[in-house]
């Protein structure tokens, strides 16, 4: 993945190269008009206003009364927006990671809004043209995308459970009418290359349209491992996918689309601080023997790379568990991976069909939806380079060799596969009495498979065991213009969820649990003028509940004990929140446009993790204690978000973005895991959840002038601030602030675009992402996302 040219100070060539043709057109400069970045007049809307589909129905983004950012096709491009992560620079409440279960790849992205984030379920769904998908197909579409929706508050009447905080919508670009080719490339520092390419086909005019992409992108990596000097973050990307649009009579149109795609990436850029086999930690911070540093006071310092390091694909590793030599292994599928890393194969296809009853203005919706993904994952579990602890240890497994050094390689194999299907009757937009009634049902089916080299053994974590969730819901809509300026929306979904777990061999089911909701949401709106409206909202979210599989080898005096004492039961039940917000949207002269909102929410039954003591089985043995879910875990969100766009000349255009967002502990919770890093058991009521920051904005400038022959110059700058992010709900330690500036120049006409780029010019060394684990070396652990350091390149596109 390493190409044999590199060019680490490509940022440094493209800033004097940018500064060069600054000063070029400054003679020959005229003013242009500059369209505003968002939300309201953009290239890719209709008729100069934005659509959106944040309620199931296609409306106007200022008639929604919903609080989301909207990034169009155009700002996509023109602000190199590839992913979530760059994603959350230009959306207020919006935060993206890719760290989890000790790992830093692309194998999980952890997508938070307005800070609520929980560490068992995910709260933010997201969806591709109305049905949900797997959180990494937002970063892998190439040019297919024709806008992103990121909508704010839960949004569980409308999209279903686990929208518990927000949602994101993308929508893929249909066919034209015209024959059409396009072409997008990049180039950049650390070996990048991203080259997307598209054609339009009009097979039959206005009747069949066919369009087809692809996308090659490769980087490789910021960071060295000591351990043999490989790249650190190393990613490689292949996608190819096709929209085919149907309109085989008035009043009926079908749209297909489907994507394959495979991901190829080499280690994490994580740092992995410990104990041992260096002590990375600055302070004792309550848990551990005298003199001895076992966790982070206050801001996480620098890790030092010099520390980073994996090595996970051993010989002895590769030929006993990806190999399975010794025959001891029962994994779900064939071993895709021998290297350190990601594999992944996914499939995504989804099938809409919209038809409009004869003589009314009523549609009939059908939205089918298939997923299929499978990885696997090769990673150290220790995280460290401990190629220089000498492994002393002796198996009494046959014929197994150990690793030479004390390791943890893993391989982790994931399979899921996903159905959705959705019916809707839904009424015309030309009304004053606007309604819509829908059924949905949801299946997902999944297996894990964890093993692990142990310097003596072979572990094996997740068996490969069937889990099952089934989700069927009805819901429904109503909407009236009781004047033309005020408007009642009331909207509602009825849930019922049932998961499942089952033995492996033979598959019989272990357990099972159903829980069922109903989810409200009731907005007003009024229209001050025809460009600024204002909303009222309550609405209620619902996320996923889930198994205390720990108590099922229980005896049943011990699960009695563990219900009557602590109310644990072998499931979990949904956490629930109730939001109340109040918003504000418009453009004032056509010069300024902005949306604003505030918003209060009650968090309520949390899923939190605790240890609890039961009686042993056997009579006068010691207690043993049992890690369960229980529904603890109270909190209060409350916070304000705004986003707009300033013209303030024909050249010169402004956007901005600020939000705030603080969710503190209503009460004190149970905390087995906290007694490691501070002695204590419990977490006070005040704390503020980690894993996201409280405030987040960013500030951006675009100058733009006419040079002539259709072409058009522009110099554009963004600043973007996170603020810090702790570690856990102790609040003892955080990764600090981000400050990034990101600075691009170029020129446009209407075929061809050149632009020249520079990420992070001032260099920021702030980590992008936090998690705490247990190192298998002895003691606390924490997961660094290491800093993305300054890189930069040029773009290229053009199209017919």
């Amino acid at each position: 993945m390493r190409s044999k040219s590199k060019c680490y100070d490509f940022g440094a060539c493209c800033t004097a190269l940018m500064l060069v043709m600054a000063a070029a057109p400054a003679a020959q400069a005229q003013e242009t008009p500059v369209a505003p970045s968002a939300p309201q007049a953009e290239a890719g809307t209709d008729g100069g206003v934005i659509m959106v589909t944040a309620r199931r129905r296609e409306e106007s983004l200022l008639e929604t009364p919903v609080t989301l950012s909207v990034m169009t096709a155009a700002n996509l491009a023109k602000l190199n927006v590839n992913n979530v992560l760059d994603l959350q620079a230009f959306t207020p409440g919006l935060y993206a990671q890719q760290t989890s279960s000790g790992r830093v790849d692309r194998s999980y992205s952890q997508i938070v809004i307005r800070g609520i984030a929980d560490p068992l379920n995910p709260t933010v769904s997201v969806f591709l043209d109305g049905t949900p998908v797997n959180f990494d197909v937002i970063n892998n579409l190439g040019n297919e995308v024709s806008r992103v929706e990121v909508l704010k508050g839960p949004q569980s009447a409308a999209f279903g459970r686990q929208s518990f905080a927000g949602a994101i919508n993308v929508v893929t670009r249909d066919p034209g009418d015209a024959f059409r080719w396009n072409f997008d490339g990049t180039a950049g520092s650390y070996s990048l290359y991203d080259i997307k390419a598209s054609v339009e086909l009009p097979i039959v005019k206005d009747a069949i349209g066919l369009r087809i992409g692809g996308r090659r992108y490769g980087f490789d990596g910021q960071y060295t491992n000591p351990y043999d000097g490989s790249r650190l973050g190393a990613q490689q990307t292949e996608t190819i996918n096709g929209t085919l649009v149907i309109k085989p009579f008035d009043g009926l149109r079908l749209k297909a689309f489907g994507m394959y795609l495979e991901d190829h990436d080499g280690a994490g850029a994580a740092g992995f601080s410990s104990r041992l086999p260096v002590n990375t930690f600055n302070c004792n911070a309550g848990a551990a023997p005298t003199n001895v540093n076992n966790f982070y006071c206050g801001k996480i310092p620098q890790f030092p790379t010099s520390q980073m390091g994996q090595n996970p694909a051993t010989p002895a590793f590769i030929d006993q568990v990806v190999n399975n030599s010794l025959g001891r292994l029962n994994p779900t599928y064939k071993a895709i991976n021998d290297h350190a890393g990601l594999e992944r194969r996914e499939i995504v296809t989804n099938l809409a069909a919209d038809f409009t009853i004869p003589g009314t203005d009523i549609v009939l919706s059908s939205l089918t939806g298939y997923n299929k993904t499978r990885f696997q994952s090769n990673q150290d579990l220790d995280g460290r380079d401990t190629s220089g602890i000498p492994n002393t240890t002796v198996s009494t497994i046959p014929g197994f060799v150990g690793d030479p050094f004390i390791n943890y390689p893993t391989m982790a194999m994931y399979k899921e596969r996903a159905l959705s299907q959705e019916f809707r009757v839904t009424s015309g937009a030309n009304q004053p009495l606007r309604w819509m009634v829908g059924a949905n049902y949801f299946k997902v089916s999944n297996r894990s498979y964890t093993v692990a080299l142990y310097p003596n053994t072979i572990q094996v974590f997740g068996d490969g065991s069937l889990n099952t969730l089934v989700d069927k819901s009805v819901f429904g809509s109503v909407s009236y213009d009781f004047s033309p300026r005020f408007t009642l929306n009331a909207e509602g979904r009825y849930i019922e969820e049932e998961l499942k777990v089952y033995f492996r061999d033979p598959q019989t089911l272990r357990t099972s649990g159903k829980y069922k909701r109903f989810v409200p949401r009731v907005s007003a709106q009024y229209k001050f003028t025809p460009d600024l409206m204002g909303y009222a909202t309550y609405s209620r979210g619902m996320n996923k509940g889930g198994f205390n599989l720990s108590v099922l080898p229980l005896t049943a005096a011990q699960r009695a004990y563990l219900e009557e004492r602590a109310s644990v039961t072998n499931i979990y039940k949904p956490a629930v929140i109730d939001n109340y917000e109040l918003g504000l949207k418009g453009t004032v002269a056509d010069v300024f446009s902005f949306s604003a909102a505030v918003f209060y929410a009650k968090w309520k039954d949390q899923a939190i993790t605790n240890s609890i003591q039961v009686p042993n089985a056997t009579p006068g043995a010691s207690d043993i204690g049992v890690g369960v879910t229980q529904n603890t875990g109270r909190s209060t969100v409350k916070g304000a978000e705004i986003e707009g766009n300033l013209k303030v000349t024909h050249a010169l255009s402004l956007n901005f973005n600020a939000g705030y967002n603080k969710v503190e502990l209503d009460t004190s919770i149970p905390c087995a895991s906290c007694v490691a890093i501070t002695g204590n058991s419990t977490v006070a009521a005040g704390a503020q959840n980690p894993a996201a920051p409280v405030f987040t904005s960013n500030v951006g400038a675009e100058y733009g002038v006419d040079i002539g022959d259709g072409y058009r110059w522009f110099l554009r700058g963004d600043y973007a601030h996170r603020s810090r992010i702790y570690t856990t709900y102790e609040n003892i330690s955080w990764i600090g602030d981000a400050n990034k500036v990101n600075v691009r120049t170029g020129i446009s006409s209407e075929h061809l675009d050149v632009q020249f780029f520079v990420n992070n010019v001032f260099n920021d060394k702030s980590y992008t992402g936090v998690q705490t684990t247990t190192s298998l070396l002895g003691g606390n652990a924490v997961v660094l996302s290491m800093p993305v350091k300054r890189n930069g390149g040029i773009r290229v596109r053009f199209g017919f």
